[in-house]
């Protein structure tokens, strides 16, 4: 397949690798959409389709972080690009062991509550994504003094609030019934993580441009998507829908989330393939913006 994407002059090697990641990936994802659809929405669900469904989550997420890790590798220990891609591939690795979890639930036919072992898991990633997402920033705007660390503690607050005020909001609306308390809450504040945290991924996005650099970031949003609506459905969202409808999108959500997976597998691998490369590039992490270059509008 590389030698057949080499032949063309304007396909260059990093790009041919990409390209046949990139259709493997979707394969994959083919091959993931079927079997859930198997196993949640036919008359006859096999156990061995929801183990496979596993391995295949697994799979995705094990791609991400060692590709990640490989990325780490790259650099010095003094070089701040490193701390920066060390706490972002960390929370991927924190979410391996999630879906790793999950998976043994699935395994040893451990029934699920409305909280589990993995929470731990998805909890611990978040905080590594926020760590990574501050380092950035503080990075880019640390010569403008506009990015103090006590902005970050703050940032930390208003989501937690935020999440609060949602998780109230859920139940006034009758969702979340039946369920305790605080795994309303976490629920609900996985999505507004992801929100917060895509919303960051696209100011990165737009600060990086279209270059390679911010396309790990992109994950984030993919994930901010599929929770939302895992969430929904979750709390109840699924008792307001047809049956149809919510499981239609179920099935688009759970889809979305694996191929968040492969979004960061797939940023990593195009700043990594540089970096293997005999040219070396710019750092991936955007120079520190001037004093006095920042609209205050």
């Amino acid at each position: 397949m590389n030698k057949f994407l080499e032949s063309f002059p304007f396909i260059s090697k990093r790009r041919s690798i990409l390209i046949v990641t990139l259709l493997l990936s979707l394969v994959i994802l083919g091959i993931y959409a079927r079997v859930y659809w198997i196993y949640k929405y036919t008359s006859t669900p096999d156990y061995w389709n929801l183990l496979t469904q596993d391995f295949l989550t697994v799979l995705v997420a094990l791609a991400a972080a060692i590709a990640g890790t490989f990325l780490i590798r790259q650099f010095v220990v003094d070089e701040k690009p490193r701390m920066i891609w060390l706490w972002f591939t960390l929370g991927w690795w924190s979410w391996l062991l999630g879906e790793l979890a999950s998976s043994g639930y699935d395994i040893f036919k451990i029934a699920y509550g409305d909280l589990s072992v993995f929470d731990i898991f998805w909890t611990l990633g978040y905080l590594c994504f926020g760590l990574a997402l501050y380092l950035q920033f503080r990075h880019i705007y640390r010569a403008s003094k506009e990015f103090k660390p006590a902005y970050y503690l703050l940032m930390v607050i208003f989501a937690l609030l935020v999440t609060l005020g949602f998780t109230q909001l859920a139940l006034k609306a009758g969702l979340g019934e039946g369920k305790i308390w605080f795994a309303t809450y976490l629920a609900i504040f996985y999505p507004v993580c992801d929100f917060f945290f895509g919303l960051a991924a696209l100011w990165l996005s737009f600060l990086f441009g279209r270059g390679s650099w911010g396309r790990p970031w992109w994950a984030l949003i993919v994930f901010a998507v599929a929770d939302g609506l895992n969430t929904f459905l979750w709390i109840g969202g699924n008792n307001l829908l047809a049956t149809s409808a919510a499981s239609l999108l179920d099935w688009i959500s759970s889809v979305i989330y694996v191929g968040g997976y492969q979004v960061a597998m797939l940023g990593f691998l195009s700043i990594l393939l540089y970096y293997l490369n005999l040219s070396h590039p710019k750092s991936p992490v955007i120079d520190p913006i001037p004093a006095g270059t920042i609209s205050h509008g």
